[in-house]
């Protein structure tokens, strides 16, 4: 048998294997879950002594709920032990470990305000020279513009709003979770997985890149990246802008990038205007060789209900999308830098006391 159609062969099976097995993630993943900041010289977090309200912790738990189940579902888990595992390495084993994992409580939850809303979240990991060291190796920052805007998409007179944001929040939750899972799965099966960091991998043309474990997962699992929209020419903007120059792209820039090839990031911008909204988005989008397709919403209630009902194993993916894409001048977008060749990674392995994962 070819190499290729005995590997195809091989994750099949292992995604009928997955199909089989059942999986039921606690109602509550998150041990904690609080206001706070990135401490860089401790690599920690700081608590605030602010609140968080019930709601808040209900729907930070509901999220991380559907990411953990997005991420065993029977075609996104073989995805992801591909993404963590060696060549060769035995898939099942590499799944049966990632659900072992997945079963208890564990991730603290830090939500915090300092970033911008172009990032959803980030996963501190400690350096290489102390990855044999417990410490705060399950704590997943989330943005708090996110947080806001899910709880303002649950009072949304639309229930459509709601399943939008949940689905994204998910999203971006799952997408930290991978960060962690590779050094827990690497704990437990270091004979199976790539020494710490998300391997290379070739693209169609032969060239060797740097994949990064987040996105590939995204784009493996969605079909592509996943991004939030409205529509566009609302009155209640605040700001809205023409796509940026190029020189005004370098401005915004921090200096650390001034000798960076900047092609990932250039090619983030598009013919979408920009705008500053505090509010639910009106499309969860897909974006697809250069084409952004809105998610079906029909797709987002089967997901919903399936997920209410505790399995979402019927639920296909990548998500259904309608057929005629979005018009750039018909939505409007807020900046959104997070990318698998996003520059801030160059700048965060220039540091040598710390790696964070985008």
């Amino acid at each position: 048998m070819p190499l290729a159609t005995a590997e195809t062969a091989a994750t099949a099976a292992t995604a009928a294997t997955a199909a089989t097995m059942p999986f039921s993630p606690p109602n509550r993943p998150a041990l904690f879950i609080f206001y706070g900041t990135y401490v860089e010289a401790r690599q920690r977090p700081h608590r605030s002594e602010r609140p968080v309200p019930d709601q808040v912790t209900d729907l930070i738990q509901l999220s991380l709920r559907l990411a953990e189940m997005l991420i065993v579902h029977p075609t996104s888990i073989v995805k992801a032990a591909h993404i963590l595992a060696k060549p060769g390495a035995n898939l099942d084993l590499v799944c049966g470990t990632i659900r072992s994992i997945l079963q208890q409580p564990q991730f603290v939850i830090v939500i915090s305000n300092e970033w911008t809303k172009q990032t959803f979240g980030m996963h501190a990991r400690p350096q290489i020279g102390a990855k044999h060291v417990r410490r705060n190796e399950w704590t997943i920052y989330v943005n708090s513009w996110f947080v806001e805007r899910l709880v303002d998409a649950e009072a949304a007179i639309d229930p459509t709003d709601f399943k939008r944001h949940l689905f994204l929040s998910a999203m971006g939750m799952a997408h930290e979770i991978i960060h962690v899972l590779r050094r827990q799965v690497w704990l437990l099966i270091p004979h199976e997985i790539d020494d710490y960091d998300t391997p290379s991998k070739s693209t169609a043309s032969g060239v060797v890149i740097e994949a990064e474990a987040g996105w590939e997962f995204e784009e493996e699992v969605l079909g592509g990246r996943c991004e939030g929209l409205w529509l566009s020419g609302n009155s209640s903007d605040s700001s809205s802008s023409e796509p940026p120059s190029t020189a005004e792209q370098e401005a915004q820039l921090p200096s650390d990038l001034s000798k960076l090839d900047l092609l990932g990031f250039k090619t983030l911008f598009s013919a979408v205007a920009e705008v500053d909204r505090h509010q639910p988005f009106d499309f969860l989008a897909i974006k697809r060789s250069g084409r952004i397709y809105d998610i079906r919403d029909s797709w987002l209630g089967n997901l919903y209900d399936a997920f209410m009902s505790g399995d979402i194993n019927s639920v296909p993916f990548p998500p259904e999308v309608d057929e005629e894409p979005l018009q750039p001048k018909e939505v409007a977008r807020m900046r959104f830098l997070r990318h698998k060749r996003d520059p801030s990674r160059d700048i965060i392995r220039s540091y040598e006391n710390q790696e964070l994962d985008a």
